[in-house]
């Protein structure tokens, strides 16, 4: 597949779309370029001066990656998967990390296999996270128990662990919390945490934090290490406390999340594309916003080869009237137009 990526760049062979004349959103340098994308088998082959065959014209128009919510609990949109993708897609969210654990907490392993069943098959990328606190706390009664051992199980088939809401259980060392920390990936739910208790968290491997309430409690994660999700959902609105919380030193440590969005707001506020607006409206640059919501996201979670418009990265495309996102006109997902 190599050989055809690099024969399509140089024209030697046609690519399956040019997107031509819009203006290219460079998350890596932070500007902005006007190019044409020449897009094969799914893939971003080449940005620059091409022509051909099924050309796009996007002239004016500004050519960005798809966004990532980095934390969101489908369920409660009150929507499956398939669903909540018609929601969410036309608003340029291209990839979700969601955490099932809401429909776990009442119906254990077969709410998993639901959400896992549910999740494929449709164009919007669901990384699926295995719930790591069910039940929520020791003294609630719930439908199911996942347990160190059930964890473990259940590990392969999902992208991480969830997030861990149980910091007293990491903090005191507590084995079987420890034994739910089995992949690379963990979530991080930690609100107020700090000092001692703070550095033995990020000691166990937890690297995010969706839960903060003010900005000296983003910096001191921040400079432990976590990656800080800027949360605006539907009740927890944490943009507009946090925002100044974002600059040039810390911007590379920050993304965006929805958390918990009913479906009846994404499809009139929207998702992502609505923490981009709202961080602009409060000061932050445009093309910043972008790169919290695409390259930053994906960086965090190891997707190496997503959130940029460049050669060898999917073509999760967002293409936008302008840097406001007040319209977007097209979403690509793998190259192919899914809304319009």
């Amino acid at each position: 597949m190599k050989k055809t990526y690099i024969d399509t760049a140089m024209e030697r062979i046609a690519p399956d779309l040019i997107l031509k004349g819009g203006n290219v959103v460079d998350v890596f340098s932070g500007r902005v370029i006007k190019a044409d994308v020449i897009i094969k088998d799914g893939i971003i082959c080449g940005v620059g001066s091409y022509s051909g065959e099924n050309e796009q014209d996007v002239s004016g128009k500004y050519v960005m990656p798809g966004f990532i919510d980095s934390h969101v609990h489908i369920e409660s949109s009150m929507t499956q998967p398939s669903e909540y993708a018609k929601a969410v897609m036309p608003h340029g969210i291209t990839t979700v990390i969601a955490d099932p654990h809401e429909i776990t907490n009442v119906c254990g392993e077969d709410g998993l296999e639901f959400m896992l069943k549910s999740a494929k098959n449709i164009p919007l990328d669901v990384n699926l996270m295995l719930p790591s606190c069910v039940p929520a706390t020791p003294f609630e009664h719930t439908g199911a128990n996942l347990d160190a051992k059930t964890t473990q199980k259940l590990a392969p088939k999902f992208f991480g662990i969830g997030e861990m809401m149980n910091y007293p259980g990491i903090v005191s060392g507590d084995d079987e919390t420890l034994g739910k920390l089995c992949l690379d990936i963990i979530d991080g739910h930690a609100p107020l945490l700090s000092g001692h208790e703070l550095d033995a968290y990020t000691s166990a491997g937890i690297k995010t934090d969706h839960e903060c309430s003010v900005v000296e409690e983003m910096t001191e994660k921040i400079s432990k290490g976590m990656y800080i999700l800027l949360r605006e959902g539907t009740l927890s609105l944490d943009v507009a406390k946090l925002i100044k919380g974002v600059t040039p030193y810390t911007l590379r440590r920050c993304a965006f999340c929805t958390d918990d969005r009913f479906v009846g707001e994404i499809i009139r506020d929207g998702s992502i594309d609505h923490c981009i607006r709202k961080a602009v409206s409060l000061g932050l640059n445009n093309i910043d916003a972008i790169i919290m919501a695409t390259l930053n996201a994906c960086e965090m979670y190891g997707m190496k080869n997503k959130g940029a418009i460049a050669p060898s990265y999917v073509a999760d495309i967002v293409v936008a009237d302008d840097l406001n996102l007040s319209s977007i006109s097209q979403v690509y997902k793998n190259g192919k137009l899914v809304c319009e």
